[in-house]
């Protein structure tokens, strides 16, 4: 293989290696966008109990009738929500059972929170926002015709759609759907482009498929070192990251659940680097076999 060729094919693994690194990485990150993850960190850190206690302490969600419990209850609706982001399903369906006349304390108490409006100030944007409340009307009445303007119909039935009452369905949250589905397009991409790389090494090899098995191998070992490392470094400082995060003084185990997530994070891209350490030495020690075999014919 000549000098120019032995370049290229130097140049294509370094991008065969990035690529394979660059997958492990959001192949681990991928857990995020399921529930398993979180359950497991809500279990160790008795996050159904904290929330329960949380509920009977605030009016923020006292509304909710858990039948089924605060944990079953929570579970499903971590699931359905979790299904939305991955655009799996096209509503978040965070419906729980309510009782009618707490939701009601509950959307007066927010309505209380609008500034009031000046002389001549509309109450309602072009999108039917609220920018501010009239004085000429008590909060019962205002939230009547915020009610009217959103076409909101919670006192209807006897359950109710989280999504509407926190805002989960306005333009700006489903950002966060758009760039999960980004993400997604992205991790495809680097599977295709790593094939790519491989099939050009393959012909920069003029076509044998054992050199290209060797680089394949080598490519995997050198990857899989590559994450093996940064877990290391992610482990050393993750301790920092936590420590700077801004809790409010009741919602400390905020600091523990993301510590713990990100503890679920690094141990996937350990697995994940370690598994292909090893395949990519077995690839190797696969290929000197064959070699020395070719070797003896």
């Amino acid at each position: 293989m000549g000098l120019g060729k032995n370049f290229g094919t130097g140049i294509l693994s370094l991008f065969l290696i990035l690529f394979l690194s660059l997958i492990i990485m959001f192949l681990s990150l991928n857990s995020l966008l399921y529930p398993s993850v979180y359950k497991d960190v809500f279990e160790k850190n008795d996050f159904y109990g904290f929330l329960e206690n949380s509920l009977d302490e605030t009016q923020g969600g006292t509304f909710i009738l858990f039948e089924n419990g605060v944990k079953t209850t929570v579970d499903s609706l971590f699931a359905n929500f979790l299904s939305y982001i991955r655009g799996d399903s096209e509503n978040p369906d965070l419906k729980v059972k309510i009782d009618k006349e707490k939701l009601r304390d509950f959307l007066e108490e927010n309505v209380k929170d609008f500034p009031s409006c000046i002389s001549g100030q509309e109450s309602f944007d072009k999108n039917n926002d609220v920018v501010c409340k009239p004085s000429g009307k008590t909060d019962s009445e205002f939230l009547d015709e915020v009610l009217e303007k959103k076409n909101m119909t919670f006192f209807e039935s006897d359950s109710v759609d989280l999504a509407d009452v926190y805002g989960l369905s306005n333009p700006e949250f489903q950002k966060i759907r758009s760039y999960v589905i980004l993400y997604k397009w992205i991790l495809y991409s680097l599977f295709f482009l790593a094939l790519i790389a491989l099939a050009f090494i393959f012909l920069a090899s003029e076509k044998s498929f054992l050199s290209t098995f060797k680089i394949f191998g080598a490519a995997l070992f050198v990857s899989g070192v590559s994450i093996v490392v940064s877990v290391l470094i992610l482990n050393s400082s993750s301790g920092v990251i936590v420590e700077n995060i801004q809790t409010p003084q009741d919602f400390t185990i905020l600091k523990d659940l993301v510590s713990d997530i990100l503890s679920a994070i690094t141990g996937k891209m350990n697995f994940y680097g370690y598994s292909i350490i090893g395949a990519g030495a077995i690839i190797f020690a696969v290929f000197w076999f064959l070699k020395r075999k070719k070797a003896e014919v």
